[in-house]
């Protein structure tokens, strides 16, 4: 099933965010790899791993594509979430193996264990989930704790909790309107659309997602409810 999942003047810019942030994380990855490899401190499986990973990316965004020129060449919007039954806990597990090492122990995963079936897009669900993992690597300090925990019943929530800088009232006013950036992170790369994007796909399933922090410096905590 097809549901378009935004308006006309949004998709350019969901677009754009749509290759950006999956080649962000391929150059990332390759830049790491190459890094590691001059300075000759990096073990086999490392290598394997990390080539396992921008291999997944580069599949991930070859979808997008694919998905985006049959939108066009079929009329329909050109962002859809492609809804089918699947296993968001699968999903979420294969998206965690697809961090580094390093960051892979930042994470803690808790609460609903076992297959979790229901009708979501499986690949534009793993994105909104990257995008928030990967903020809170960003915006918390090095080797701070990122805490995933699932929840299920006639709903499933997944909140994603950080020990960073956090979010000003402002901050939780404006978060996912288009383009929007704190002024606090504005020598931090970045292009604002992430959580925009998030907002679309979580509203294109009648889904929910909100930010809460308990004020600046005192983390932050992201929930997604999306019906079953």
């Amino acid at each position: 099933m097809w549901l378009s999942a935004a308006e006309p003047t949004d998709l350019l810019e969901i677009g754009a965010h749509d290759v950006i942030a999956p080649l962000a994380s391929i150059k990332a990855q390759a830049d790491l790899l190459s890094r590691r490899l001059r300075q000759r401190d990096i073990p086999r499986e490392d290598i394997l791993e990390t080539l396992a990973g921008i291999s997944s990316r580069s599949s991930a965004l070859a979808d997008r594509l694919r998905i985006a020129l049959e939108a066009h060449r079929t009329g329909r919007s050109a962002f859809v979430v492609h809804v089918t039954r699947c296993d968001l806990a699968a999903i979420i597990h294969t998206l965690l193996s697809q961090f580094g090492s390093s960051e892979r122990r930042r994470i803690t995963l808790s609460g609903h264990e076992g297959a979790l079936e229901g009708h979501w897009d499986g690949d534009r669900i793993a994105q909104v989930l990257r995008d928030l993992i990967e903020n809170a690597f960003k915006y918390s300090p090095p080797d701070s704790p990122v805490r995933v925990d699932i929840q299920a019943n006639d709903e499933v929530e997944i909140t994603v909790r950080d020990c960073g800088i956090g979010l000003s009232p402002d901050d939780l006013e404006s978060l996912f309107k288009p383009s929007y950036r704190s002024p606090r992170v504005s020598d931090v790369s970045g292009t604002g659309l992430g959580l925009y994007a998030s907002r679309v796909v979580v509203e294109a399933h009648c889904g929910r997602i909100w930010a809460e922090s308990g004020g600046l410096d005192r983390g932050s905590t992201f929930h997604v409810v999306l019906p079953r």
